[in-house]
């Protein structure tokens, strides 16, 4: 039976570990220069880029690109149910999801949500990369219609991606920030620091994942907490109206972010 201790121990020794890549900054400045962020200007290096867009942004954007590359060029066994390529555009949808509500709710610091976005499930990529049969299994699960954190559960011993996530996150000397978004989206009530942050990222993580199951022909099986909207001053027919412009506006980035 796979165990807490042993999940961890074989995602230790696939090497899994960030290299750096001289090829960061400008894949970073194209980036930022498309047409995805509207910038209104030119960025022209990552100096002028932290000013512009804060020091957290970049350096999540960074820990994206970083996390994508490794984890796909990992000399692993891929798995066959579960698609990767396919599941960026839950994590661009959550993105884009995060946005739209930062936007609803008139808040500035839109880019640095987005980023969030982009690696709330980094727990995925691992276990993609150092456990894809209990992936491909949990992904089975999730088609059948069982819910992915139960299915999660249960292939692993108790173990959900947001806790693979956030140890690796440790591991790696990511900010308590990015750290406490990967482990708490799916229980922002369990943290207690910036609560506001991670409802946005629940009900984003929430929007993103019915897109999803969609993709995967799947009855949404999430259902949203309304004490999350009730406290975010949001209905509904606004979780309604950003799931229904998700699918344009992933068609319209995914060809920068999905490799």
């Amino acid at each position: 039976m796979l165990t807490k201790e042993t999940l961890y121990q074989r995602v230790e020794t696939s090497n899994a570990l960030p290299e750096e890549d001289s090829e960061l900054s400008n894949l970073l400045l194209r980036h930022l220069n498309s047409n995805i962020f509207l910038l209104y200007r030119n960025i022209s290096d990552i100096k002028e880029a932290v000013t512009y867009l804060g020091i957290e942004s970049i350096r999540n954007l960074l820990i994206f690109f970083i996390a994508q590359k490794f984890f796909q060029a990992a000399d692993t066994e891929k798995a066959t149910v579960f698609h990767m390529r396919q599941y960026w555009k839950h994590v661009l949808a959550t993105s884009i999801a995060t946005d739209m509500i930062c936007s609803r709710l008139g808040i500035e610091d839109r880019y640095r949500m987005f980023s969030y976005g982009l690696n709330h499930d980094i727990g995925i990529l691992v276990m993609n990369a150092c456990l894809p049969k209990e992936l491909d299994e949990i992904t089975s699960k999730v088609k059948s219609g069982i819910p992915q954190i139960v299915a999660e559960k249960t292939v692993l011993g108790g173990v959900t991606h947001s806790h693979i996530g956030a140890w690796i996150c440790q591991r790696w000397n990511f900010s308590p920030e990015i750290t406490r978004v990967v482990e708490l989206h799916h229980t922002p009530y369990l943290g207690t620091v910036d609560l506001k942050t991670l409802e946005i990222m629940y009900l984003a993580d929430l929007i993103g994942t019915q897109y999803y199951e969609r993709l995967l022909n799947v009855n949404s099986s999430m259902q949203v907490n309304h004490k999350v909207l009730g406290s975010l001053g949001l209905t509904l027919d606004d979780q309604k109206e950003i799931g229904i412009a998700l699918p344009n506006e992933v068609a319209r980035i995914a060809k920068y972010f999905i490799l």
